[in-house]
């Protein structure tokens, strides 16, 4: 299958700024270079179901992006990434995102769902880290290591009586990944995202008004560590270079909790993107 890839790729510098692989590395996009992407499935928070992305180089070594495809359903989304040093055999950069939403804003969603969910909000913020290490033209790695934070969180009742629940996990993991670049047209990629530290939280607060301006309340919240076997997953892709500006991208993850019988065996992706 790679060669038959291959011999439909044009010929590609993975090293070229203008060419090389940003996604997972720690590299952003040239000033006032664009990205658009447009993708189904998807492997991470930012791209989960549908994908169209869009994103901007802005200033030396940043970049900001959206995902088009999440704001049209009502989910509020943005990321931004910088590149702290980049020299020819080490570079190293930071990305921050954040993906807001509640129910009410999801328009596909009927009004029996949203009508007693609308104080409900979810918010996922993942941070990352990743250090990358141009080997030698046939090879680089990218060590990266990043943090998760999620939450659910609302109020559900009427003015009298009321709870403010919530659930939330926070994730600390690192990211290995391996490109191979065969006969400069395609990046296999090997990668996977390693759990050291999960926890979730169940915070409930129970309030009723007794009186005007007296409530009685009832509040708990305990964060619990959480084993982080079933969380690890791997990664298995290639991205090839279609034209002069035109590029695919093919994925299939796996996690542990396929293996245990908890999941789908393999989570198949695919993304083409054009670098403008």
């Amino acid at each position: 299958m790679i060669a038959l890839l291959a011999g439909c790729a044009t010929t590609r510098d993975f090293y070229d700024p203008q060419q090389r692989i940003t996604d997972a590395t720690a590299y952003a996009l040239s000033n006032r270079e664009v990205r658009v992407d447009t993708g189904l499935l998807g492997t991470g928070v930012q791209d989960l179901g549908a994908n169209i992305d869009v994103a901007v180089g802005v200033g030396r070594g940043a970049q900001v992006s959206t995902n088009a495809a999440h704001l049209s359903l009502g989910i509020i989304n943005a990321s931004t990434k910088y590149t702290f040093v980049d020299r020819p055999r080490f570079g190293l950069g930071a990305q921050a995102s954040f993906l807001w939403t509640r129910p009410t804003l999801i328009w596909l969603l009927p009004n029996e769902v949203t009508e007693p969910l609308k104080d409900i909000d979810l918010l996922i913020v993942p941070l990352e880290l990743t250090a990358s290490f141009p080997l030698a033209r046939w090879v680089s790695l990218h060590l990266g290591g990043g943090y998760t934070h999620a939450e659910l969180f609302g109020r559900i009742g009427n003015d009298a009586s009321y709870f403010n629940a919530g659930l939330g996990a926070r994730m600390v993991h690192l990211e290995p990944v391996v490109h191979f670049y065969l006969g400069n047209r395609v990046a296999l990629i090997l990668g996977g995202e390693a759990p050291v530290y999960l926890a979730a939280v169940e915070q409930v607060r129970s309030d009723i008004e007794l009186e005007e301006g007296v409530v009685l309340g009832v509040r708990s919240a305990e964060w619990v560590a959480v084993p982080v076997g079933r969380a690890a997953r791997g990664r298995l892709g290639v991205e090839l270079r279609l034209g002069r500006r035109a590029y695919l991208q093919l994925f299939v993850a796996r996690s542990a909790l396929s293996n245990a019988g908890g999941g789908p065996p393999v989570l198949p992706s695919i993304n083409a993107y054009w670098r403008l």
